[in-house]
């Protein structure tokens, strides 16, 4: 699913979290804040996202990655891994 130029869109991420289905999400050059992120931490399915230009905060991005770590973020302030990669990047090669 993808979101550009998007109004209103704590509203959208509202009802995305009720699409659990959902494997990709873009949002970009939109109003979104890190209240709309909070309803988000529902799509626990969730494999990649993308946050470009929007009103979010690191700090909202961080505490979504928490609560879905297996998704693989993508914004403004850089990547957060699925724990997964993080894990395997830790473990040293045998």
């Amino acid at each position: 699913f993808t979101a550009e130029g998007q109004h209103e869109a704590n509203t959208l991420a509202k009802s995305l979290s009720q699409n659990h289905q959902l494997n990709s999400v873009t949002m970009q050059d939109c109003d979104l804040t890190d209240a709309g992120l909070e309803h988000l931490h529902k799509l626990v399915g969730l494999r990649s996202l993308a946050l470009l230009s929007t009103n979010v905060t690191k700090e909202g991005i961080q505490r979504l990655h928490r609560a879905i770590p297996d998704t693989y973020i993508y914004s403004d302030f850089g990547e957060f891994l699925q724990d997964y990669r993080v894990r395997a990047a830790a473990t040293p090669s045998q």
